[in-house]
């Protein structure tokens, strides 16, 4: 059980993630990250992207709401060329659980 959530329910969310290109990267960060959660824990997630907006977010934050994940999802966002400093030091406290196929 990754992070809490049985394989089928972590699958179904890197599909989410999967399905906006603006999402590049997504780091675990919390209890969930450290391995020290409990069943009513959240789920604190950052989405990292160049060109990540509100919209992409929004609705994300929908379809993981409306799908079978047990766990409420705390969604924090950061932009490539915008944070920089923000990111290196998010993502010595976080774990990568996706990050976007690069196009050939």
């Amino acid at each position: 059980m990754p992070y809490g959530l049985t394989d089928r329910e972590f699958a179904k969310l890197i599909e989410l993630f999967s399905q906006d290109e603006k999402i590049e990267y997504v780091l675990l960060r919390g209890s969930r990250a450290r391995g020290d959660y409990r069943s009513d824990s959240d789920m604190d997630i950052t989405i990292l992207g160049r060109y990540i907006d509100q919209t992409s977010i929004e609705e994300l934050q929908k379809k993981i709401e409306s799908s079978d994940i047990p766990c409420p999802v705390e969604i924090y966002t950061a932009r490539l060329s915008e944070n920089e400093e923000y990111i290196e030091g998010v993502s010595h406290r976080g774990l990568l659980i996706y990050q976007k196929m690069q196009s050939k």
